[in-house]
């Protein structure tokens, strides 16, 4: 009986790495989405210059920094979402001079249950 089992695990885990790496861009797309919904959603005066309070996402001056909030996938073990824009992480978290104005760990506390229901969807 034993002659007649066969061990697939070099196909399991390709295919598993596969749906891991789709499940990691999904959920960059995801926060990535929200960072700048969030970005967009800040309002200012009419016809004057667009403004955030301190603990708000900043508000959209340029796009600059709209437009290069991105995600990347590693390997299939994990995500990355951000900016490459030097100043974001000062909007982040703060300096000495202005308060923060959070933009990425908020879109991930946003979405922890979208996150969490994207990779229970693969062990189910």
């Amino acid at each position: 009986m034993a002659d007649r089992i066969k061990w697939h695990g070099d196909k399991l885990n390709t295919k598993l790495k596969g749906e891991m790496r789709r499940a990691f861009d999904r959920v960059g797309l995801l926060v990535a989405g929200d960072i700048k919904n969030s970005m967009l959603g800040q309002r200012g005066p009419a016809g004057g210059r667009y403004v955030s309070s301190p603990g708000e996402p900043p508000a959209v001056q340029t796009a600059y920094l709209l437009g290069r909030i991105t995600h990347e996938v590693v390997g299939s073990e994990a995500v990355r979402v951000g900016t490459n824009v030097e100043y974001g992480k000062f909007l982040e978290l703060g300096t000495q001079h202005i308060a923060p104005r959070p933009f990425l760990l908020p879109a991930v506390a946003r979405n922890r249950r979208e996150i969490n229901a994207e990779f229970r969807g693969l062990i189910h």
